[in-house]
């Protein structure tokens, strides 16, 4: 069943793992002593303390990212840097490790796309937006009104589409960061990363959530109400087959070969395979 993009889209890892400080329920689990993220988490710790507002995680799940409303600050192993910015709302790894944040207000006219290399960030393309997604070869936006915009990190503008305003749509992209799912209250639109190429537009049951399998451009999506049942979706061919009933913890994929991730003192912490 095809999803009209004049829906309302209502309602966050893949290339990308971002949680914000409300995006999943809080974990009784110490992230310092987490199997994958553990000495990651040491460094994050020391880096931002306190007042994190989110974090994001490479897809080689061996360098994370925290940040507060002053700074941000990127962890490989235990190895430390830190940029002060002010206002970041959202931050993401693309396929190449390279960290992106957005900074500013945006009802200001201030928010940007930096990208974290060096020691100075560096603005990147024209787009304000106020959601991330790390892909293939860059990152994709989503600005308040909708627009979807594609970012190499050499700032060039790979692709745009205009959608209706998304104010609570979350992005994710699969495993090899070629695809890119907007999940809405309802349905999922699909789209190649780099191009913003629209594939699919569907609304296979009440979606509830989308996690990005390892194999293939595969998904399993959550279906209402109150994720009662899911289905498995081959994004590029279509294909649907029921998923075998059980509970499921939000989280997403850090990676084609890495492992699910769920948030813990707003700190990556290994998550069970959906």
């Amino acid at each position: 069943m095809t999803l009209l993009l004049s829906v309302g889209l209502a309602a966050t890892l893949g290339v990308l793992v971002y949680f914000s400080v409300t995006s999943l329920p809080y974990l009784a689990v110490s992230p310092s002593s987490d199997p994958t993220f553990g000495e990651v988490n040491g460094c994050l710790l020391h880096a931002v303390p306190s007042a994190r507002v989110g974090f994001a995680v490479a897809p080689d799940a061996k360098s994370a990212a925290v940040w507060s409303n002053a700074v941000i600050a990127r962890c490989t192993g235990a190895t430390e840097r830190s940029w002060p910015l002010p206002a970041v709302t959202h931050a993401a790894f693309d396929g190449k490790n390279r960290l992106w944040a957005i900074s500013g207000a945006l009802d200001a006219g201030g928010a940007r796309v930096l990208l974290l290399e060096g020691e100075a960030p560096q603005e990147r393309g024209d787009a304000r937006p106020v959601q991330l997604v790390g892909v293939e070869d860059g990152v994709v936006a989503l600005e308040s009104s909708g627009r979807l915009i594609s970012l190499k990190a050499d700032g060039a503008v790979g692709g745009l589409i205009d959608l209706k305003p998304m104010p609570e749509a979350v992005l994710s992209s699969s495993a090899d960061g070629r695809r890119v799912a907007v999940t809405v209250s309802g349905g999922i639109l699909i789209f190649e990363s780099s191009t913003l190429l629209k594939l699919r537009a569907e609304a296979p049951c009440d979606v509830e959530y989308l996690w990005w399998l390892r194999e293939g451009h595969r998904a399993l999506i959550s279906c209402g109400p109150r994720s009662s049942w899911a289905l498995s979706l081959d994004v590029d061919t279509g294909v649907q087959d029921i998923a075998p009933a059980r509970g499921r913890i939000r989280s997403v994929l850090a990676g084609a070969q890495g492992p699910w991730v769920q948030p813990c003192d707003v700190l990556p912490c290994t998550a069970v395979e959906p």
